[in-house]
Parts: C-alpha cells; structure tokens; sequence
C-alpha cells in the first residue's frame, strides 16, 4: 500500500506539471516500471525472510530434542516444515 501510495503522489505531481503529452506518458512509464520492480524486489525480501525463520523453527526444533517427538505424532516432515512457513506467513 505504501509503495502504490508513493507511485500515485509521483503520478499525479507528473500530471501537474505543464509539460507535453509524449514526455508525461514516457515519464508515467518510467515511474510504472521502477513501481512493479520495487514490489518485485519487496516481495523476494519477504519470501526469503519468510523462509528464514522457518527454517530457524525447524533448527530450534532439532537443536532442542523436540524433532523426535514432533515426528511420532505420526505427520509426515514435510507437512511439519509446511506447517512451521505457513505459520511464520500467516
């Protein structure tokens, strides 16, 4: 939301200014890709810490001895590791 927010003052002082059409619509464009790159560049950040601190959940898990009894509850691995990054996102 902050970076539409950020996006839409930039549109709209671009707008504002008295300048030809061509040079508005090149400068909206430009604006345009620089916002899709930076929620894209935003959102990799977010899945890699995402993924980060599950795998930390999962460590802490073996490091204090509870691995074992995690995985007797009869819930396979990889629904258990799942389960800890639909955690950390949610």
């Amino acid at each position: 939301m902050f970076s539409l927010g950020i996006t839409v003052f930039f549109f709209v002082l671009i707008l504002l200014r008295r300048e030809p059409a061509s040079d508005t619509l090149s400068q909206i464009t430009n604006w345009g890709v620089i916002h899709v790159v930076l929620v894209t560049f935003w959102h990799y950040i977010l899945l890699l810490q995402s993924l980060s601190l599950s795998v930390n959940s999962l460590v802490r898990e073996h490091t204090g001895q509870t691995w074992d009894a995690l995985i007797l509850t009869g819930v396979d691995a990889r629904r258990v590791a799942r389960g800890k990054w639909q955690a950390v996102v949610r």
